[in-house]
């Protein structure tokens, strides 16, 4: 199945969840697009000791996981995850709404 995820909460625990069905959706050999925009296009700044977001980008990376960014450039970060982002227009995510079976908005 394709899988859309749209993010647009920078709050930990709704960012880290979203991010572990990302995770779990890929590990069951799903395919998943993560699009970013309005306040969760910095969620790579985010840290918190109970919910680790870093840690859930990293893995979702690791799975083949692919984020999109609403932007024309990536926010001021030092991380190399926030490396292998992709920066695009809002009509990427319209594309990701057309190529996903389903879509999941948190």
């Amino acid at each position: 199945m394709k899988i859309g995820i749209i993010l647009t909460t920078k709050d930990y625990e709704t960012i880290w969840n979203a991010l572990r069905v990302a995770s779990e959706a890929k590990n069951r050999n799903h395919e998943v697009k993560v699009f970013l925009m309005g306040e969760a296009r910095d969620l790579e700044n985010l840290t918190h000791n109970k919910f680790d977001v870093m840690a859930q980008i990293s893995a979702f990376i690791s799975a083949g996981g692919e984020f999109i960014v609403r932007g024309e450039t990536p926010s001021d970060t030092n991380t190399k995850e926030a490396e292998k982002f992709l920066y695009s227009a809002m009509n990427k995510c319209i594309d990701i709404i057309e190529w996903a079976d389903k879509i999941v908005s948190f």
